[in-house]
């Protein structure tokens, strides 16, 4: 059985970063897996696997008929496409119908939001659903796909954390999060002027500008608020987990979605963390440590949740091992997926 996951550009970004876990998780298990980028190979490119097979089309124009011809030539050899993002689903269904694909076709769902569109309902019959969440896979269900094609598949991270956490001298708390407006970044920047009426703290911001006009405003609110010694942006970090051991305690302030993967980072290397109440990750958290999870944006609120977080480190650390089933989602992945992949390879 031969798998070929395809996305646009491994671009940094959280449905990329999970298509590389799940294929080198694949890979490593003995599974026949490729990727297949319709665009650019982009940097998380360089994450995978060198023993797996990468190809990008290299298209130019959406929709130029030789690069969906060259699409078509690469993918017909595989049994299963496993697509991600729902730009790209869209583009291999135009192809498979111009082109009469005969493989079968998975839509991984990282975000969802798009059930109402008429191009998901008048091809619902023609792909295998994945969601990343039981709301997604219930949508899903909603829009007329019909449950049997319907999967769970959790999303996890794979992270192998060498060396000692640092002391620092003050706070430092780390935001993960790629430059978006639903991010939310300007309350964090919100926060950190307020806390510093209490003590002094380091912010340090890592991600990739999406959006260029966001970042700027990022930039100017640091700025007029008087904290370019106490917050810093770092855009060009690849890896993370590298850093990760840097920091005391981490933040997530976006105001929707549906993992989120940067919790998992935070509980897999024991960061203690206050985040937004938003995704399935955060709902788990929430359960078994509630000072970790705010329902509402609430700047009094979120200025004594992290001065408590701060002062006590240690124990917080102590009570995360409390999510120790987060480190299952990997074991989880590889069975959910070899169990999708075995079904539908029955089924063709």
């Amino acid at each position: 059985m031969k798998i070929l996951q395809i996305i646009d550009t491994l671009d940094i970004g959280g449905a990329e970063r999970i298509l590389v876990n799940i294929t080198n998780l694949l890979f490593k298990r003995g599974v026949d897996v490729s990727v297949l980028t319709t665009v650019i190979n982009g940097p998380l490119a360089e994450d995978l696997n060198p023993n797996i097979k990468i190809i990008s089309v290299r298209r130019k124009r959406k929709y130029s008929i030789l690069s969906m011809y060259h699409l078509f030539c690469y993918v017909k050899n595989y049994d299963i496409l496993h697509v991600h993002l729902w730009h790209n689903l869209k583009y291999v269904l135009f192809i498979k119908k111009m082109f009469q694909l005969k493989n079968a076709i998975i839509f991984h769902d990282h975000f969802g939001g798009k059930y109402n569109d008429y191009f998901f309902k008048f091809f619902r019959n023609d792909f295998y659903y994945i969601g990343v969440n039981d709301e997604l896979c219930n949508k899903a269900e909603l829009a007329g796909i019909e449950r049997k094609k319907i999967s769970l598949l959790k999303n996890f991270v794979d992270i192998d954390i060498k060396g000692f956490r640092s002391r620092n001298k003050i706070n430092k708390v780390i935001l993960i999060s790629n430059f978006h407006i639903i991010k939310n970044i300007e309350f964090a920047v919100r926060l950190i002027n307020e806390y510093l009426k209490i003590d002094n703290i380091q912010l340090d911001i890592y991600g990739y500008i999406h959006n260029q006009a966001y970042y700027n405003k990022i930039v100017k609110n640091i700025k007029s608020a008087g904290l370019s010694d106490n917050i810093n942006i770092i855009t060009d970090c690849k890896n993370i987990t590298e850093v990760l051991l840097n920091y005391d305690f981490g933040l997530h302030v976006s105001k929707y979605e549906t993992g989120p993967l940067v919790l998992l980072e935070y509980i897999m290397t024991r960061i203690p963390f206050l985040t937004y109440n938003t995704g399935d990750v955060a709902k788990e958290v929430s359960s078994v440590i509630p000072e970790f999870v705010n329902d509402d944006f609430d700047i009094k609120n979120w200025v004594k949740r992290l001065q408590f977080g701060l002062s006590n480190k240690a124990l917080l650390r102590e009570r995360m091992d409390g999510l120790n089933d987060f480190e299952l989602l990997k074991d989880e992945c590889y069975n959910k997926c070899q169990k999708v992949y075995t079904i539908i390879k029955n089924s063709l």
